[in-house]
């Protein structure tokens, strides 16, 4: 698995690269995003989309992320594999820490909310209760080009499910800006 998820991100790269404009003396301010997720923690594994507006692009930066992801994974306290459709928000407060030929780096803090529809074997998907998920998080951006970028977060947070359960958490993914 992890092989195919390194060659579809080196595919992902290199075609992006031969491809890319480059737009070195065009500055954009409202820019929007498109992104592919690839999510784990303790509780549960998934992928999804994004789709992101920049609310202020200055020295600080402010991003707004609409997502919607897919898990699998398995209820602890009642041994029962599960699976789960989510809608969230996430809100990105960061800056550029370093800058040259077309690549930049970028360093942020994440704050987002998630409400999931979820099923189990005694649970239809529609059926309350619903999962609600709170993350903190950190990241790493490499944007290439002005418009490609990878990027990497790592942090923590709370899921409400059929009980409270504290987690930590890994996502890596693509976004490109238009």
């Amino acid at each position: 698995m992890k092989r195919i998820f390194s060659l579809i991100c080196l595919t992902i790269l290199v075609t992006s690269s031969i491809f890319a404009q480059n737009n070195k003396n065009e500055e954009k301010t409202n820019r929007i995003s498109i992104g592919a997720i690839w999510y784990s923690d303790c509780i549960k594994t998934g992928g999804g989309a994004e789709i992101g507006f920049t609310i202020l692009d200055k020295a600080l930066f402010i991003r707004d992320y609409f997502t919607v992801v897919g898990y699998g994974g398995k209820i602890l306290q009642v041994n029962n594999n599960f699976g789960e459709v989510s809608l969230g928000n996430k809100i990105q407060i960061g800056s550029t820490i370093f800058e040259s030929q077309g690549l930049k780096i970028n360093l942020y803090g994440t704050l987002s909310g998630e409400v999931g529809f979820y099923f189990s074997k005694e649970k239809t998907f529609f059926a309350l209760p619903l999962t609600y998920d709170f993350k903190i998080c950190g990241g790493l951006e490499l944007l290439m080009n002005n418009k490609n970028s990878f990027y990497t977060e790592f942090g923590g947070g709370i899921q409400f499910q059929q009980s409270v359960l504290g987690f930590s958490n890994l996502s890596l993914g693509y976004r490109y800006y238009f």
